[in-house]
């Protein structure tokens, strides 16, 4: 998520766990993660490289496949990110993760048409999965993703208009789902991949709370039937 600093011990724990299963995991950043604001004062500077050299030493530890970049990683100048070593991908860029006997396609981008042109051509390339990097909010993603024949599977909004409009994990439930995680690390977001037989799209599969939703829903319903029955 977003500023990331104040949850990497709490992420580095479940990412550290995961590969310890049978299946294989791949690891993303969707960027704006070195640093936690835009400008720095000069007594602030050393500090805060340290910080974000720290945690860029703890991505790489975590085994990281990928990351997209934003201003936020930026603060000390695109040579300093990118001294860094990180795996980077650039706006409008496809990476192929192999993951199985299966590819993912990583892409990232900063508005619809990159979006567009990207995730078509990591669906040509062979990606069973395409999980796109947008920089961009949860409301400006939703846009995106209602274009049509977009071959995007997951949209990551990794960008939020203000620190007041993360304060919560959104999960939108269109035609190509768009995920919005809370600031400064106090969220990951896990994505567990089931593949069918066929060649059909990926969909959302229910969760536990969906499934209560549900049960209230009809619990409500019921009542409502016995009322009508029972009305004199």
């Amino acid at each position: 998520s977003e500023n990331i600093r104040g949850g990497i011990s709490r992420g580095a724990f479940q990412v550290l766990e995961a590969p310890k299963g049978s299946l294989p995991v791949l690891y993303l950043d969707g960027g704006d993660s070195l640093f936690g604001q835009h400008t720095l004062t000069p007594a602030q500077v050393l500090q805060e490289e340290r910080k974000a050299l720290a945690l860029a030493g703890a991505m790489k530890r975590m085994g990281l496949a990928v990351r997209a970049t934003g201003e936020l990683d930026d603060v000390r100048g695109a040579g300093f990110r990118q001294g860094l070593g990180l795996p980077e991908l650039a706006p409008g860029s496809v990476k192929l993760l192999q993951a199985g006997s299966r590819r993912v396609g990583v892409v990232a981008a900063q508005d619809a048409p990159q979006l567009a042109r990207a995730s078509a051509q990591a669906r040509k390339d062979g990606a069973a999965f395409v999980v796109a990097l947008f920089h961009g909010t949860v409301e400006q993603a939703q846009q995106a993703a209602s274009a049509q024949g977009l071959e995007a599977d997951l949209i990551l909004a990794a960008h939020s208009a203000s620190d007041f409009s993360a304060e919560e994990n959104k999960l939108v439930r269109s035609a190509v789902p768009v995920v919005g995680l809370q600031s400064k690390g106090r969220s990951l977001l896990r994505v567990d991949l089931t593949y069918g037989g066929g060649k059909e799209r990926f969909a959302l599969a229910k969760g536990q709370g969906d499934t209560e939703g549900e049960v209230s829903l009809l619990d409500q319903g019921m009542e409502l039937l016995e009322k009508e029955i029972n009305r004199p």
